[in-house]
Order: structure tokens, then sequence, then C-alpha cells
């Protein structure tokens, strides 16, 4: 663990002091009563010929990047809560007057933006080379790709990165404006009618 949390905050040094040389820290561990600390260095492998600007970008592309996954995986379980309202609307009386079958179906059949996210058909680690990449492999792809690197990002890495987080912003904004708009007329259909079926009307 104290390997992975160094390796993931050199970064964060480079950036707070200006350089990748060294970085003296003494974190702390308490277990009940008990304190121990435990001071050490990081520093730069001297293998390396990243400067401290090539550390920065690094971090810096690794943080958007991470942060697209969020917004990624987030959208994803917001459509599926969505759906499952859906499916319970669709599901509810069909007495004709209080029915929503037809309108719950016809939101839901614009729900398709999560599986341009995500591969909704994936069951085993296998279907990842059965079924295309969506976005989510794409950005977990390039997370790999510039976390692994010796050097700071490439060109092409940081054009493909703002490509692919673009095309994400771009999907997510297609769910947002299906939520504030026929979700939420649907929202206000569904109670204006429990409303009239609660008053007998």
């Amino acid at each position: 663990m104290i390997g992975t949390q160094i390796r993931l905050l050199t970064p964060f040094f480079v950036r707070k002091m200006g350089t990748a040389d060294n970085h003296r820290s003494a974190p702390t561990c308490r277990n009940g009563s008990e304190t121990m600390t435990a001071e050490f260095s990081v520093v730069k492998d001297p293998r390396l010929s990243m400067t401290a600007e090539g550390y920065r970008q690094q971090f810096e592309l690794l943080r958007e990047l991470t942060a697209s996954l969020g917004k990624v995986n987030t959208t994803v379980n917001r459509i599926r809560r969505l759906k499952h309202r859906l499916w319970a609307l669709a599901g509810g009386p069909e007495d004709g007057e209080h029915d929503l079958t037809a309108e719950a179906e016809a939101v839901a059949a614009k729900t398709a933006v999560e599986a341009v996210l995500v591969d909704i058909h994936r069951e085993s680690e296998r279907d990842v080379l059965r079924n295309p990449a969506r976005l989510s492999d794409t950005l977990l792809t390039l997370i790999s790709t510039v976390s692994l690197a010796d050097n700071a990002p490439t060109k092409q890495a940081a054009a493909v990165s703002a490509e692919i987080m673009a095309q994400v912003d771009a999907e997510i904004g297609e769910f947002e404006r299906l939520a504030t708009t026929e979700v939420a007329a649907l929202d206000r259909l569904a109670l204006g009618r429990e409303v009239g079926a609660a008053s007998g009307g």
C-alpha cells in the first residue's frame, strides 16, 4: 500500500514543490492508542530523464482522464436508476387513464447513450475482445498508457485524450438534456396521474 501511495503522490509532490529531486515525508499511522511514524524520502528514479514539468503534465492529464471516467460511471449509474423507474412506470396499472407504458418506453428508448459510454453486453473479461471498445474502455487504456510512461505525455496522447473526453462530455450532455426535458415531463405526468388517482379522478 505504501508503495502505491508513493507512486500516485509523486506527481503531486512535483507539482507542489516544482522539483522532482527529493521530498521527505513522515506519515503517521494510528491503531487505537498506538501511534507509529516512519520517515522516508520520495525521489525521482535516477534512470529517468523526465523533468518536473513532465511530471506536472503527466499528473494533470491523469487527473483529467480520471475525472472523465468518474463522470462516465456517475452517468451510467443515473441512467440505470432511471431505467428502473421507467420499468416501474411501464409496469403500472393498465387502466387506460393512468397507464404510462407508452410514455415510459418512449423515454427508455432514448437512453442508448449508456451503450456508448460502456459495454452493456459485457458479462466476462473475454467480452473485451468480442465487443467493440466503448468510451470507458478507451479512457482506461489512456490512463494506463499515460501513467506507465517514463516521459511527459506525447502530443498524440494529449490529442487523443482531449478527443475522447470531449466525446464523453457530448454524450453526457445528451443525457442531461433528456433528463431535464422528457424525463422531467414524464415525472410531472406521473405525479399528476397519481394525484388524480388518489383523489378519485
